[in-house]
């Protein structure tokens, strides 16, 4: 049976390096919110949800990098590797939704990549 990706997709799906970017490993991360306000007047929103920490694409010039170091991981590529997915209880999101005004502006993803390759494609 003929793969059915063609041309750059079919180059693309058997490169090594996507081999190796399938081991990464994702854990839970309990959170108390999902919502993070944003008080910086140079940012156009209010408000910020990352559902992630660390991210699978491993973009190189990321400046979220860093922010594993407080996770006590200890080398730059864990940041690709080890994801950290935020626990959310979707009850305790929509209260905090509806506290919100209607006016405020929600940024996803802007520490990583809100959707990760681990993610179901729906």
């Amino acid at each position: 049976m003929a793969s059915p990706l063609a041309g750059i997709a079919r180059l693309a799906h058997a490169a090594p390096l996507l081999q190796q970017k399938r081991a990464a490993e994702y854990f839970q991360l309990p959170s108390y919110q999902l919502l993070n306000r944003c008080t910086s007047s140079r940012m156009p929103f209010e408000w910020t949800i990352n559902p992630y920490r660390g991210c699978e694409f491993g973009c190189k010039y990321c400046y979220a990098r860093y922010t594993h170091e407080f996770m006590e991981l200890r080398e730059p590529e864990e940041f690709e590797r080890k994801i950290f997915a935020k626990q959310w209880n979707r009850a305790n999101f929509g209260t905090q939704l509806r506290k919100i005004d209607p006016a405020d502006r929600i940024a996803i993803g802007t520490a990583t990549d809100p959707y990760q390759p681990a993610e179901p494609t729906r």
